[in-house]
């Protein structure tokens, strides 16, 4: 079992593992819990970090995110939006995260994969 992983397609971020998140180089039911914070839009993507022809959509991140994790095991993700998720996962919760003042309200959405 994994613990403290950071995984990031961007180099220059230092991340523990180097990749895309939809294809991750970690076996199938190697996590207990996955926290999820990816750009909110191929537009954000691209402003901020040069990564939009990149963007990983959230469903498709999840759907990684349910073969890595252990049955019973727990993914969160913060996004702008409840995203669509695998059948593997059921949701358990959605709580409005705010930033500030004058700032989109952002959804921490936390899943639980089945089985």
């Amino acid at each position: 079992m994994r613990t403290g992983v950071r995984v990031d397609i961007r180099l220059e971020t230092k991340p523990t593992v180097v990749a895309d998140c939809r294809r991750t180089p970690f076996a199938d039911e190697s996590f207990r819990w996955i926290m999820i914070d990816s750009p909110y839009s191929k537009e954000f993507a691209e402003r901020l970090y040069g990564t939009g022809k990149h963007y990983p959509r959230p469903g498709a991140i999840l759907k990684e995110a349910a073969r890595l994790l252990v049955p019973g095991g727990r993914v969160g993700i913060l996004h702008f939006i409840l995203p669509p998720y695998p059948k593997s996962l059921r949701r358990l919760s959605v709580n409005g995260i705010m930033t500030g003042t004058c700032h989109a309200i952002r959804a921490w959405s936390v899943f639980e994969k089945v089985g």
